[in-house]
């Protein structure tokens, strides 16, 4: 058989094409990781195991301190299937893999079949491939984090709501909207923050309709509204922006504290090597780290520190009432916290380069997923420039491709101002993978059909 005829079998089955391609590779590094017992590639992934199991046996609520049910809670999307799996074949680390590998198989059929809505079978194959094959979604989708749940959540949601839009009928409009509010809820419960973004990225569909208001504005209002005050975040999760606007720089320097790839260097004020505070370790509070609690000793004098003198004992929030705020390293440095608009400001261009393009393929270091970052990251940059072709193209057109650009700047410019290392930067940046894949692949095919054009042009 020819190449040109195997391409075209599997341009016929692109969605069986790519679930094939996407399962293999997840599921051999899952079936080689689980045998090897090796966590490097993902460290945080016991926690999530951990109160799967605690889940699983019944003792969760006294599991962690406390902060075991609140890990669950907030991630029950992932964390109540590991817990059902345990249940039925015990606390088995491959049982967790699984989840992780078929949400990332779903997240590459996902890609295509929203790819066969904007172009070419071929090229909507392509961009399922891409997503099925990059390094790094098959890594993260093979072992036990949430992340390829995300993924597809945030797709399942773009791809949903693009069947609402274009519904005819108002039963078919108010029954995709409710299909569409579905993964909207899992993906509240998986990443808050990411779900409120989601929400307001629908709101580019509205562009060409606010002349004339229709039934399906209405509905798409009502959600974006309403949806998020169902979680505690106000009309429009306004509540929870303005209070989560105000604690960017704690986010920033909890993420980066500890960590080698910090994207701007802390300012270390000091330590803890004179006793003021319990060997307690840090609590990180909730999954966006708004800031850091520790336990104060009750002779801690902190009127020597120019804190002021005011204090509780107990747990309390380090810099709440007082003059400075600061989070505790795990090594016991702490690091000064500016929570101003200002610093945010000027984070911004360091912050955008570094949740966009780094780590550089220069930048590579010593470890292995260091490394693989960095020779992944030049491809990003391509499809960041070939999805700005794909967009100016037919943005005014094409209300899909208006909601993926929103997916791609409203999650990237929030990343800017939120992320403080590199390592969560990139692993957050699968998020927008799928959208960044098919804008990309789009303007892919204009290049290519106007090329096309111009060659055959000129041989006439």
């Amino acid at each position: 058989m020819k190449y040109r005829e195997i391409w075209r079998y599997l341009v016929e089955r692109p969605l069986a094409t790519v679930a094939v391609v996407a399962l293999v590779p997840r599921l051999a590094l899952a079936v080689a990781l689980n045998r090897a017992d090796v966590w490097r590639l993902a460290p945080d992934s016991y926690q999530y195991i951990a109160v799967a199991e605690a889940a699983a046996k019944g003792h969760l609520a006294e599991f962690w301190l406390g902060y075991g049910q609140s890990l669950f809670d907030s991630t029950r999307t992932f964390t109540l299937q590991i817990q059902l799996l345990f249940e039925v074949f015990g606390p088995v680390r491959l049982a967790a893999q699984l989840i992780s590998v078929g949400y990332g198989v779903l997240a590459a059929v996902l890609t295509t079949v929203l790819g066969r809505r904007l172009m070419s079978d071929r090229w909507a194959l392509g961009a399922g491939l891409v997503v099925a094959l990059l390094p790094s979604q098959i890594g993260f989708s093979s072992v036990a984090i949430r992340e390829s749940v995300i993924w597809a959540m945030v797709a399942s949601v773009v791809y949903l709501a693009l069947r609402f839009w274009n519904a005819g009928s108002g039963r078919t409009t108010v029954g995709w909207a409710v299909l569409m509010v579905v993964p909207l809820v899992l993906l509240f419960w998986l990443r808050d923050h990411s779900a409120l973004l989601l929400l307001w990225c629908l709101l580019a569909l509205v562009v060409e309709s606010l002349a004339q208001i229709r039934r399906r504005v209405m509905v798409l209002f009502a959600i974006v509204l309403f949806v998020p005050a169902l979680f505690g975040m106000g009309l429009g999760g306004w509540e929870f922006a303005a209070s989560s606007g105000g604690q960017l720089g704690t986010v920033r320097s909890s993420l980066g504290a500890d960590a080698e790839s910090a994207i701007s260097r802390p300012l270390v004020v000091g330590d803890d090597s004179l006793g003021f505070f319990s060997e307690s370790q840090p609590v990180l509070v909730g999954d966006d780290a708004r800031g850091v609690l520790v336990d104060s000793s009750p002779q801690a004098p902190f009127s020597t520190l120019g804190l002021g003198a005011e204090y509780e004992p107990g747990w309390q929030e380090m810099g709440r009432g007082i003059d400075q705020k600061y989070v505790i390293a795990g090594d016991g440095r702490w690091i000064a916290v500016d929570d101003d608009l200002a610093a945010t400001v000027s984070q911004f261009p360091t912050g955008l380069i570094a949740v966009a393009i780094r780590p550089f393929p220069w930048e590579s270091g010593t470890g292995l997923s260091r490394t693989a970052a960095a020779m992944e990251s030049p491809l990003w940059s391509c499809l960041f420039l070939l999805a700005t072709v794909g967009v100016a193209a037919r943005w005014r057109s094409d209300p899909g491709v208006r909601l993926l650009a929103a997916v791609v700047l409203i999650f990237t410019l929030a990343a800017a101002v939120t992320q403080g290392n590199l390592g969560t930067a990139f692993r957050h940046r699968g998020q927008i993978l799928f959208a960044l894949v098919l804008l990309a692949m789009q303007g892919a095919e204009i290049l290519w059909v106007r090329w096309s054009s111009e060659r055959v042009g000129s041989r006439r």
